[in-house]
């Protein structure tokens, strides 16, 4: 979903490959001739401040499968849907209110 690529914002960054099961086996994807732009606009349009990913299609065992490729955010806490998430290993989580108030008092909002 689009919480695990604004959790990765809000923590050092990082890359998702879409088309991989969570056991690690490259499943593929079906890519139409808009999957990219969609889910670009889908990513920019719903986060604040405006996450811009770098968004590829690659082969994998002869399969395709899209990278999303995030920064850190450097200035502000990034939300999705108004909600801030952040990664905890493999697991993207919704942010404690105490989390959350903590981050505003840090600045990093």
């Amino acid at each position: 979903g689009l919480n695990s690529p604004l959790a990765m914002a809000n923590k050092t960054g990082g890359k998702i490959i879409v088309g991989i099961s969570s056991s690690g086996k490259i499943i593929g994807i079906e890519i139409g001739k808009d999957t990219v732009e969609k889910l670009t606009n889908k990513i920019t349009q719903n986060t604040d401040p405006t996450v811009y990913p770098k968004i590829s299609i690659a082969t994998m065992d002869s399969k395709n499968v899209i990278v999303i490729e995030v920064s850190e955010s450097q200035d502000h806490l990034v939300l999705a849907f108004g909600r801030p998430y952040k990664r905890v290993g493999k697991s993207t989580i919704k942010m404690s209110k105490e989390e959350y108030e903590r981050a505003i008092l840090e600045n990093r909002i």
